[in-house]
Parts: C-alpha cells; structure tokens; sequence
C-alpha cells in the first residue's frame, strides 16, 4: 500500500526474478520499438494514471505519439537501448 501512495519502499527481489522480468521488459520494448510505437522505461503507477486518466491515451500511442512521457524513468538513456535493440535484431 505504501508504494501505491508514491512512498519509497524497498522490497527484496531474488536474481531470477531480476532475470526474467529483465528478459520480458526488454523483449517488450524492442517489440514495440520494431512496430513503430512508443516504447520505454516506465515508472508503472504514474503511467498507469495516466493511461486511465487520459480519454485518448490508446489513440495517441498506436498514432505513435507516447501518452506515458511524464511516466518515463529520468535516467533510462532511450537512445542507447534503441542502438542496443536494433543491433541485437540484424
């Protein structure tokens, strides 16, 4: 519940998990980056409101705008996972 509010919690994750939710983000963002729409790092609860907020938000983002952009993780570098994902796909 905390986490839900927008508080700071720390919660133990083991090494598999960092594994596979690693692989499934990563194959997820290079899916949507080869079909031509938005795609990123997200902070889930803020791009959650917003998907739910924003009337249009499905419209905009199959348009190929990001509705999401106010929810995007600061620090992930966009364009180098994009050279990282279009290398890993020729």
């Amino acid at each position: 519940m905390r986490a839900a509010r927008g508080e700071a919690v720390e919660a133990p994750i083991s090494t598999p998990h960092l594994v596979v939710r690693s692989l499934v983000q990563n194959a997820l963002m290079a899916a949507l980056r080869r079909a031509g729409l938005a795609w990123g790092l997200y902070e889930v609860n803020r791009a959650l409101n917003v998907a739910l907020s924003v009337p249009d938000a499905l419209d905009q983002w199959i348009s190929g705008d990001d509705p999401l952009t106010s929810a995007r993780i600061p620090d992930f570098d966009l364009i180098e996972a994009a050279a990282i994902f279009d290398a890993a796909g020729a």
